[in-house]
């Protein structure tokens, strides 16, 4: 069979993230009254195409593959981090009699064996639900409580029958109930600030991965690791757990260097601003080239010191995504090979590091 005469298919119950980001986006516009101060459609579909570029880097997605393959590629697997968002998002659009049959072959390990599926429904698929839908789901919820509760029930006869001391941990348990806050980390992670598309484009995106036509690469991912940089800079927002004030003081080490007295505090501002995102601060800035005057391998071990030792978030492609950050900042690195900067990036600078 060659590759043109293969086809994509999955389970039932498996769940592709783009075709469910778009029954999402679709269900949310029939909405006919919206309360005033819900998100927008457009603002929604943002978030969602951000949360697909996220986890396209976390599994080092290969742009250049065949549609088949870049469709299963975007089946998401049960173990990766971010599956409870995307299983509380497709549980909203499934249909409300096919929810305990999908949850229990999830729940029995047929598509890969998940710890404590149970719990991770009851505190954080429901609470994902509640909180990042916005369309009636009511039918769905009732499903879903039912289905834990029976769970519940048959779990605590069966250790009840075994052992009168229920085998839970319950300070976990607690934990994970009193988490009030959706905007867990995981989800954090995933609401990179990728590219402000508006919603035609939004929808175009989804639409041309549906259809079987020839595969085109994405527009913001470097389609061959042999191509050079993206000729403009990247719109990628790295996303930090850091706060900015201490990113800040980090960056504004270039410009107390002696040889950077030139550069102003407003020049690394727009720098932090424009390349990384913080929980509570909206993303301003644009890229800008700066002139740093001091020697390119000490500005790459400067670079890699902050993603290695400062920056403890974990993805695919981390590394590229700060070897791009480089380029896209920094003359010395305006016409750097990607695929080199990145071969390179660890390498350490062969003279006295002037920073800490």
């Amino acid at each position: 069979m060659s590759k043109n005469d293969e086809t994509y298919s999955k389970h039932r119950y498996e769940i592709n993230i783009v075709e469910c980001a778009y029954e999402v986006v679709q269900r949310m516009k029939a909405v006919k009254k919206r309360p005033k101060n819900q998100i927008s459609v457009e603002e929604y579909a943002f978030q969602l195409r951000e949360a697909i570029q996220a986890y396209k880097w976390s599994i080092d997605f290969d742009s250049s593959a065949s549609e088949v393959v870049r469709k299963r590629a975007c089946v998401i697997s049960p173990t990766h981090p971010s599956f409870d968002f995307w299983l509380a998002l497709h549980l909203s659009v499934e249909d409300a009699d096919e929810i305990p049959m999908l949850l229990d072959a999830y729940f029995n390990g047929e598509f890969e064996e998940i710890d404590n599926f149970l719990g991770h429904v009851q505190y954080f698929v429901l609470k994902i639900m509640k909180a990042r839908v916005h369309f009636d789901i009511e039918a769905q919820k009732k499903e879903v409580i039912n289905w834990v509760r029976e769970k519940r029930a048959v779990l605590k006869k069966s250790e009840a029958d075994k052992n009168p001391q229920i085998n839970i941990n319950i300070e976990q348990l607690n934990f994970i109930k009193n988490e009030t806050s959706i905007d867990i980390q995981i989800f954090n992670q995933l609401t990179i600030l990728l590219q402000h598309l508006n919603f035609e484009q939004f929808n175009e995106f989804v639409n041309i991965y549906q259809e079987k036509t020839k595969a085109e690469p994405d527009e913001n991912e470097v389609e061959n690791d042999d191509q050079l940089n993206i000729k403009e800079p990247s719109t990628v927002r790295i996303p930090l757990t850091l706060e900015y004030p201490k990113v800040l003081d980090y960056f504004m080490q270039l410009k107390k260097h002696k040889n950077n007295g030139h550069i102003k505090k407003k020049d690394i501002e727009n720098l932090v601003k424009a390349n990384f995102e913080f929980r509570g601060i909206k993303p301003s800035g644009k890229k800008k080239h700066l002139d740093v005057d001091i020697e390119k391998q000490i500005l790459n071990q400067y670079v890699f010191t902050f993603y290695s030792k400062h920056d403890y978030s974990y993805y695919g492609n981390k590394a590229k995504i700060y070897c791009q950050f480089m380029i896209d900042n920094f003359l010395l690195f305006k016409h750097d090979n990607l695929t080199t900067l990145r071969k390179n990036f660890s390498r350490k600078s062969s003279g006295p590091y002037p920073f800490s």
